[in-house]
């Protein structure tokens, strides 16, 4: 699957993107890439929403591992919305993101911990 650049909004200074249905081998480099350009250097960071995304692999996981970095470096941060339902959900608790960043069930909840952890 090629990288398509997922739209970004901003709410309250932080920005959100939803992510397509896969993320891999094939688009996950390109996605940190293009997140981590798009993002602002005045916003307080980035919120991945992954509730339409179905299938991401060890790629995936890398690529917000590595964004998370990218952006602690401008001292922003980075939080990730997936519902409790979604299988990816298991996959991040596994890897212990959570331990790294906030992994909320929604979009809404994932802002208010960044806006909080300023």
């Amino acid at each position: 699957m090629t990288a398509v650049l997922p739209v970004m909004r901003e709410l309250d200074g932080v920005y959100v993107t939803r992510l397509g249905a896969e993320v891999d081998m094939s688009n996950a480099t390109a996605l940190r890439l293009a997140l981590a350009e798009r993002v602002p250097i005045d916003a307080t960071g980035l919120v991945v929403d992954l509730s339409e995304t179905v299938y991401f692999d060890s790629a995936g996981v890398h690529m917000l591992f590595d964004l998370a970095d990218q952006l602690a470096v401008r001292q922003q941060g980075l939080a990730v919305a997936v519902p409790r339902t979604s299988p990816i959900r298991r996959l991040l608790q596994v890897v212990r993101l959570d331990e790294r960043m906030p992994m909320t069930e929604t979009v809404e909840a994932a802002v208010a911990a960044l806006r909080t952890a300023l």
